[in-house]
């Protein structure tokens, strides 16, 4: 998981360009991965071995195809969820002409 890379000549934390971000805040400025810290909490009670034997999963092509199949299945059913509250909403709100 590199959640810190480079785009062109400038640097980015996930989607953030890092560069605008000094501009606005100044340097030193501190930037934390919201995926970093959610995995850091989400495995905060695995053991070193445990974690050692994720990582090796999670970096072969099983791991990859997990990760990019439930990643999709996620946003199937973010999107599903997101078309029935819009219908309910166009429901209980209609549009007033």
């Amino acid at each position: 998981m590199h959640h810190f890379h480079y785009t062109g000549q400038k640097l980015h934390c996930e989607s953030v360009d890092l560069t605008a971000v000094a501009q606005l805040h100044g340097t030193p400025t501190y930037v934390y991965s919201a995926a970093l810290i959610r995995a850091l909490y989400t495995y905060r009670s695995l053991s070193d071995e445990e974690l050692a034997t994720y990582v090796e999963f999670s970096e072969s092509d099983a791991g990859r195809w997990f990760v990019a199949t439930q990643r999709k299945g996620l946003i199937d059913a973010m999107r599903l969820a997101m078309d029935a509250a819009a219908r309910q909403m166009t429901t209980a709100f209609p549009a007033k002409r």
